[in-house]
């Protein structure tokens, strides 16, 4: 089997199954210790034109560029660098043009085609302090160290690492602002915490990941302790949740895009994942799409 939850350590203490939607509270006290740590861009700032292109998105691997021209950012490198090169080849980049690697976490669907990529461009690669430890060493690769919760510049490119909960060492999700356009990556978080809302609530682009359906993965072929894993509050985040999100997020008439990634290949469906959100948001000014997981996804593009 293809899915992130068969390649991964089955970690921690059982939990009891979850048939329905939870919410939890903050796992890290990072935000209320920073009142104002998410900026806000200034209405002085260049606006540049920003595209967004997903390269693959799933348990096979992950991969994201963002692109605003002067400035270009990958969030993951989780397929090979050859492909990674021959996805950013069609869309007229050279991997070497590239300000950074974003990553989000250590396992594998995240990082399988970063050693190369990174030494092969002479990249360099942001991460946080328990990711680098997991991944045993960085073998002489340019990097920097970010702490959960802080923000940074990378180019042009404003980028807030905020703490998700997953069963990786130190996950996180970015905020990635430049000019006045805001993006959101939230994948890899098996809880919809209070502390996403507020930066869902300003993206122009959302990618969240809805990962399961729950009927299917308690009534799927999985081992016992998998399912629990998968469910479990440091898993992935189930169809309902993200739409559960998503509807606390965005309650005014703003247009947005929400890009649903990290479908698992065994219990979901693309059209499951679709209904089950939009029931949430019903109402909701949201473009909803759902990321292919072994091809480039859409090309999203905005003007600030």
């Amino acid at each position: 089997m293809n899915d992130e939850d068969r390649v991964k350590d089955i970690k921690g203490p059982g939990i009891q199954p979850r048939h329905r939607p939870i919410t939890c509270q903050s796992s890290d006290g990072v935000l209320s210790h920073h009142p104002n740590l998410i900026p806000r861009p200034s209405s002085l700032a260049p606006r540049p034109s920003v595209r967004v292109v997903s390269l693959a998105s799933g348990s096979s691997g992950n991969a994201l560029l963002i692109d605003a021209g002067e400035t270009r950012l990958l969030v993951d490198a989780g397929i090979s660098a050859r492909r990674i090169e021959h996805g950013l080849a069609r869309l007229g980049v050279r991997a070497a043009t590239l300000d950074g690697i974003l990553v989000t976490h250590e396992h594998i669907d995240h990082v399988s085609g970063l050693p190369v990529l990174a030494r092969r461009h002479g990249l360099t690669v942001h991460l946080t302090p328990g990711t680098a430890r997991a991944l045993g060493g960085l073998g002489g690769l340019s990097h920097r160290l970010v702490g959960r919760g802080t923000t940074f510049d990378v180019g042009g490119a404003t980028v807030t690492a905020l703490p998700v909960r997953h069963d990786g060492a130190d996950p996180v999700g970015f905020i990635v602002e430049i000019g006045a356009t805001t993006v959101v990556v939230f994948t890899d978080l098996g809880c919809p915490e209070p502390h996403l809302r507020e930066p869902l609530r300003r993206a122009d682009l959302i990618i969240l990941e809805a990962n399961h359906d729950l009927d299917r993965l308690w009534n799927g072929h999985y081992p016992w302790r998998l399912k629990q894993r998968v469910a479990s509050p440091t898993g992935h985040l189930c169809n309902d949740d993200c739409g559960a999100l998503l509807a606390e997020a965005v309650e005014d008439e703003r247009a947005r895009t929400v890009w649903l990634a990290h479908l698992s290949q065994e219990n979901n469906e693309p059209a499951i994942a679709h209904t089950t959100v939009a029931a949430h948001v019903t109402g909701r000014h949201l473009d909803l799409h759902v990321l292919p997981r072994h091809d480039p996804g859409p090309i999203w593009s905005h003007q600030g």
